[in-house]
């Protein structure tokens, strides 16, 4: 856990608007960060707007941290951003873009892969067209993720069946389910363990726990029923609707004890 990683998820996920530098400074130390690479790392994250200073030592996500934010704090309803696959798949082509600006080709990457996308061959990316909305929106939250302006976005109806090319077998289906089932037991052990830890290991445990799941869940790529049984997603997803619960109190239970007033 960085400090940089750490203050992000904090204001990404805890449903709050705002955070002071007391709290980050606090919840660093949990995990061993200096209180001093705390306040580097919001500096940081400052001058590449992701976070600005919304009052003396209030710090909020910044216009460039929101779309992320929004995208994340979509796990709830993740299923509800599907609909019934009609066997089309959408494409993306980036091909003609550059690749030696580094930065701008993970945002890339990590704006497709967000959307769960699989790069087929090189340049070429697809996933199964059961995502809401039209190509355009498709689009349009794709580039507010960092995808480039210019990158090509289609909706393909079929592949020529002599290339032997099927485009379902991007996605490790055999990798996905194990890790549905490794994050539902590891909430339902962490639940059992949370009443007998102190405050400040429950915040930290339920962090650890909560962001391992939360990964698993925005990086899925929410494919159909005809790819994948997506009845453990469905239970993953319920069962960190109420780990997060869990988890928020804990935290506010932790920041009551940082605010509480120290014993002369």
């Amino acid at each position: 856990m960085t400090a940089r990683r750490l203050a992000l998820s904090l204001l990404n996920v805890s449903g709050k608007a705002q955070e002071t530098i007391a709290h980050l400074v606090a919840a660093g130390q949990l995990f061993g960060i200096e209180p001093s690479s705390m306040r580097m790392a919001v500096g940081r994250l400052m001058k590449e707007g992701l976070l600005v200073n919304a009052a003396r030592g209030r710090y909020e996500l910044g216009t460039k941290g929101q779309a992320m934010r929004d995208r994340l704090r979509g796990w709830r309803d993740a299923l509800d951003r599907t609909k019934p696959w009609d066997g089309d798949w959408l494409a993306v082509h980036t091909g003609h873009l550059g690749r030696t600006d580094r930065k701008q080709l993970r945002s890339r990457t990590r704006a497709l892969k967000l959307s769960g996308f699989a790069e087929a061959v090189p340049g070429f990316w697809l996933r199964p067209a059961n995502l809401v909305g039209s190509l355009r929106e498709q689009r349009h939250r794709l580039v507010a993720l960092g995808l480039d302006e210019d990158a090509l976005v289609a909706r393909i109806a079929e592949f020529d069946s002599d290339l032997g090319f099927d485009p379902s077998a991007l996605w490790p289906t055999d990798i996905l389910e194990p890790r549905y089932k490794e994050a539902i037991a590891a909430m339902a052990e962490s639940t059992q363990r949370i009443p007998h830890l102190p405050a400040a290991e429950s915040a930290r445990e339920t962090l650890l726990v909560g962001q391992t799941v939360l990964h698993t869940i925005n990086l899925d790529p929410l494919l159909p029923q005809e790819i994948i049984d997506q009845t453990l997603l469905k239970r993953m997803i319920e069962d960190m609707r109420a780990y997060n619960a869990l988890g928020l109190d804990c935290w506010q239970q932790f920041y009551a004890d940082v605010d509480a007033p120290q014993p002369a």
